[in-house]
């Protein structure tokens, strides 16, 4: 009986992790060499959870046709690993070494459920924290009043959730809207 040898493709080395953000990271490793010039390399990167001992359980598994990926659909400020192997045709090298990596934070969500409480000569603006501090500590909420040209200006930079704004003399409609900063950037209002 005859015995056909498929060569195995080279496992990826020197895997690096950069632009982290959030919920994806961009993973860059060595290409493998390429075994049968009519089959072309490409790559299964796989996403595993990280756990404190050990490695978990695969997340997901993605197919790329380069050297590079960004790995989509993560959760912030969580630890993942990712090992990748080459495919040429049916043949798939080993698994590359884990790499670890952390995901980053976010600016926060909006502030939520705001009220207006009016008295004699003040309307009090309330608002509740984010639902979402982006995995950092909100520092400051930033109040602003919209101008009769639609454009916005500052009025209040701190760390209360309400502030009390004058009623204006005569009668008129007022704007205002708040958003919550966090080391990360400045919410949506």
């Amino acid at each position: 009986n005859a015995t056909t040898t498929v060569a195995t493709p080279v496992a990826p080395s020197a895997i690096t992790i950069s632009n982290i953000a959030a919920n994806s990271v961009t993973a860059l490793w060595k290409a493998s060499a390429q075994i049968d010039p009519a089959v072309p390399i490409t790559y299964q990167v796989n996403i595993y959870s990280r756990q404190i001992v050990g490695f978990g359980t695969l997340l997901a598994s993605y197919t790329s046709s380069i050297n590079s990926f960004v790995v989509p659909n993560l959760k912030r400020t969580t630890s993942y690993s990712i090992g990748i192997k080459a495919m040429s045709g049916t043949a798939v090298s080993p698994q590359s070494a884990l790499v670890v990596f952390t995901t980053g934070k976010s600016k926060p969500s909006a502030p939520t459920s705001a009220t207006l409480t009016k008295s004699a000569t003040a309307v009090t603006i309330s608002w509740s924290a984010p639902t979402d501090d982006g995995g950092s500590v909100v520092t400051a909420y930033l109040v602003d009043k919209r101008n009769v040209d639609g454009t916005w200006t500052n009025i209040a930079n701190q760390a209360a959730k309400t502030i009390d704004v004058a009623i204006p003399a005569r009668a008129t409609s007022e704007f205002y809207r708040v958003s919550a900063v966090n080391d990360q950037g400045t919410s949506d209002p």
